[in-house]
């Protein structure tokens, strides 16, 4: 395995065969798709049928480091992943910060493609020290969390490995179980369910060794840039880990729901948890998730549910749905006390650790949780189908559309389904704008659907971009140009790349994304909102109304160059140099006719 850092080679790994085989990336994908999500969706693209059951050994997983993912840049060192979700049945893709990436980087891989799967729980390791592949029996780890395993393995491998890891969620199959990296800085893919792709493929782990770091093609001109951008943004840049701020202003309490979308969140009754499990470094998510959303006011357990989730590798924001919709479920009667276990009442946090417990396990209700509350709904009748609240079968993150009203058209039109990160709303919620240098900002104050359509669509290409580049997204609040982050991007790898070309590349993989789904069978009918954030207005002292979506939809539509049905035209294919995909997709609809 060649060590070419400016272009990268992408390694293949057959499990079914234990064949490891690597080919270098051409120069054209390099730059058209740059790395993380766009190069991951592009490989996994060009490995797997559209239609492969998620779950199956045919459903490719593709790892791949973003472009700038291990140079010395700015918030930089995040890692996608990409497969076939088993939770929305759409090509998804995962991304997570921490060291694994870079570490992975510098040994010139700029892709990780795995193939088939092992017929033992097995491991990957990339060996910089000794330049090679191995692949290795997991053994007595498998089953184990993921914390002990870390430990485990560096026990076997010393202390700098660096490993990517499921615990027993994604063993079993839970249908949103995450991916774990630990390291030097950890990081974890939580949502779509790549935990359970690696699950179906008896892999247990990823573990990278080696000390080597990379060198920009142009060292000084990469650090007379960053100086540039550190000099001028000293006091404003993010401190610590940029990718897992936990220091949300508690004004943004009202933006929660509370028992299960039903509510809004009372800062007088959760702002003292919120302070001591903030100030804990839980994130408002696992707050949000824990405590409001199942109405659990005790700290412990919020504390709890968020290192439950960790340690047995499950998406946070999925499994509180979860557990909100089951014990909505359980005060409705539409299950009871045989069904569930036991009681689930509104702030038992005993309930939710059971309920988590449950759905690691597959055991009891936690068997029918474990597949997303979609499913869950679909099996427990039309009723339960009112309370379910997902886009595209992704539970939707704990920030409420009818409050922030252009929410309503980040979670409808999200490629893998309604997310806080794909459109930058996590960061812009809190309270931390993104600077104009950026074109991103004033997003807040914006009520008009057709301003608020273009912002949606300039954030969510930016934020593509950034997923492929392995920037973290915070970096948008620390006074950023686009045009500052090409010029990175022409020093680390010593070719000419403009601030067009980061833009062009986010709109080319959101619009591939879109064509993936289309050919997966969604329409508009799909971008929409579940019936709780569309018919169940807050009360008025909290807040908020009804998202007006239909209208940002169509204002949408028009400036993305989609006809009305949701499908890219000719033009827009053209322009983005999409036009092979279509027929090679299959999609025979007016896509092709214009």
């Amino acid at each position: 395995m060649n060590n070419q850092p400016e272009t990268g080679r992408v390694v293949v790994v057959d499990a079914t065969t234990g064949s490891v085989t690597d080919y270098p990336l051409q120069e054209t994908v390099r730059l058209g798709y740059l790395g993380g999500s766009c190069l991951a969706s592009r490989l996994w693209l060009e490995s797997t049928r559209l239609e492969v059951d998620p779950l199956s050994a045919a459903n490719t997983l593709v790892i791949a480091p973003g472009l700038l993912t291990g140079f010395p840049v700015p918030h930089a060192g995040r890692t996608s992943l990409a497969a076939k979700s088993p939770l929305t049945g759409l090509l998804s893709d995962s991304s997570a910060g921490g060291s694994f990436g870079a570490r992975l980087k510098a040994l010139g891989v700029a892709a990780l493609v795995i193939k088939g799967a092992f017929d033992e729980p097995s491991y990957i390791v990339i060996d910089g020290e000794e330049r090679g592949v191995r692949l290795e029996k997991a053994g007595i780890l498998w089953g184990q969390d993921v914390f002990f395993t870390y430990e485990a393995l560096k026990e076997r491998h010393g202390e700098r490995a660096e490993a990517a890891i499921i615990g027993p969620a994604g063993e079993n199959g839970v249908y949103f179980a995450s991916v774990v990296f630990c390291g030097a800085r950890p990081g974890s893919a939580s949502r779509t369910g790549m935990g359970a792709v690696m699950g179906s493929k008896n892999l247990k782990a990823v573990l990278v060794r080696g000390d080597r770091s990379l060198v920009p093609r142009d060292p000084r001109g990469l650090e007379e840039a960053v100086a540039e951008f550190l000099a001028r943004t000293r006091e404003t840049a993010s401190k610590g880990n940029p990718g897992s701020r936990s220091s949300m202003p508690l004004h943004a309490l009202r933006l929660l729901p509370a028992r299960n979308w039903r509510e809004g969140t009372d800062p007088g009754v959760y702002g003292p948890p919120g302070a001591e499990v903030l100030g804990q470094g839980v994130t408002l998510e696992a707050f949000g998730a824990f405590g409001p959303l199942c109405l659990v006011k005790e700290p412990r357990y919020i504390s709890l549910g968020s290192e439950t989730c960790l340690k047995m590798g499950l998406d946070l924001i999925s499994a509180g749905s979860a557990a909100a919709f089951a014990m909505e479920a359980y005060e409705r009667g539409i299950i009871g006390d045989e069904d569930a276990g036991r009681a689930l009442t509104w702030g038992d946090g005993e309930a939710v650790l059971f309920i988590l417990d449950e759905i690691v396990n597959q055991q009891g209700l936690g068997s029918l949780l474990s597949r997303g509350t979609r499913a869950a709904a679909a099996k427990l009748g039309p009723l339960a189908g009112e309370f379910a609240v997902h886009v595209k079968g992704l539970e939707v993150p704990v920030y409420d559309p009818r409050v922030i009203p252009g929410l309503a058209v980040f979670y409808a039109t999200g490629s893998r389904g309604a997310c806080h990160l794909d459109g930058l709303s996590r960061y812009i919620l809190a309270g931390e704008h993104p600077d104009g240098r950026a074109g991103v900002g004033g997003f807040l104050e914006a009520q008009d659907a057709g301003e608020i359509a273009g912002m949606a669509i300039r954030m969510q290409d930016l934020s593509m971009a950034l997923d492929s580049l392995g920037l973290y997204k915070s970096i948008l609040h620390a006074a950023v140009s686009t045009r500052e982050i090409a010029r990175w991007v022409e020093c680390c790898l010593g070719t000419r790349f403009a601030a067009e070309d980061l833009h062009r590349a986010g709109e080319r993989s959101f619009t591939l994304r879109r064509l993936c789904n289309v050919a997966l069978g969604i329409t508009r009918k799909d971008d929409f909102l579940p019936p709780r954030l569309l018919s169940h207005p807050r009360h008025p002292a909290e807040g908020g109304s009804l998202p007006y979506l239909g209208e940002m939809l169509h204002e949408y539509y028009a400036s993305r160059g989609w006809d009305q049905e949701g499908l890219p035209t000719v033009r827009t294919l053209e322009k983005l140099e999409l036009t092979g995909y279509p027929k090679w997709l299959g999609i025979r609809t007016k896509v092709l006719t214009g």
